[in-house]
């Protein structure tokens, strides 16, 4: 035979009428913990610090992550203002051939100025390229670095006729270049995007300077 207990306390229709019953638990809980020896632990507040007032872990580790992500801003804007300027990628769809105008410098490595060097990193750039049997590669050298010395590229020769002031000897042990060599020395102009724009055959001197074509 069941027996009745004796009656809990009333529930009200609104929860939020044991508002000041849960926090007056709450405080003497606080007391309570407050009167027990050793570290006691943090049951209402913010919850960010420990309960000898230093900042919790999960703070400090909040913390850390925004100090390395602002970090990391600054030091991609410093890059940015102070380094040297971007250049266009590389043309991914040349019009032409490698070697023509239009296409792009055949694919391999060079040595420039002794430096292992791949020839898609020849941009902006201007070469020139001694003819096979040029009777004066020399002053045909000298003329086509005259000839595109305001613009500010590099330029580099290829074959006999260096060295020339202001000119970068370039080499070639694996004849990656060999497809643009003729009997005749010729001028390639190369774009930022690595695209040949224009070859000059001396000795003619028609060699134009599209505006932001090396920018």
């Amino acid at each position: 035979m069941e027996t009745e207990g004796p009656p809990g306390p009333p529930v009200p229709d609104d929860a939020s009428d044991l508002d000041d019953l849960r926090w007056q638990v709450l405080r003497e809980e606080a007391q309570q913990a407050r009167r027990r020896p050793g570290p006691r632990p943090v049951r209402f507040g913010t919850g960010y610090r420990e309960p000898d007032g230093r900042l919790s872990l999960r703070l400090r580790g909040f913390a850390v992550g925004v100090v390395v992500v602002v970090g990391c801003i600054l030091l991609a804007l410093l890059a940015n203002a102070f380094g040297p300027p971007g250049r266009p990628l590389r043309n991914p769809s040349p019009v032409e051939a490698p070697g023509l105008v239009g296409g792009l410098l055949p694919d391999g490595q060079v040595l420039v100025g002794g430096e292992r060097r791949d020839t898609a990193d020849l941009r902006p750039a201007v070469l020139i390229i001694s003819g096979q049997q040029c009777g004066s590669c020399r002053a045909q050298v000298d003329a086509a670095a005259a000839r595109v010395s305001t613009l500010e590229v590099p330029i580099l020769n290829l074959g006999p006729g260096g060295p020339v002031v202001g000119v970068t000897v370039l080499e070639d042990p694996d004849g990656v270049l060999a497809p643009l060599a003729t009997a005749r020395t010729r001028t390639y102009l190369v774009a930022a995007d690595g695209t040949i724009l224009h070859m000059d055959e001396a000795p003619e001197s028609s060699l134009p300077a599209p505006d932001g074509a090396f920018g």
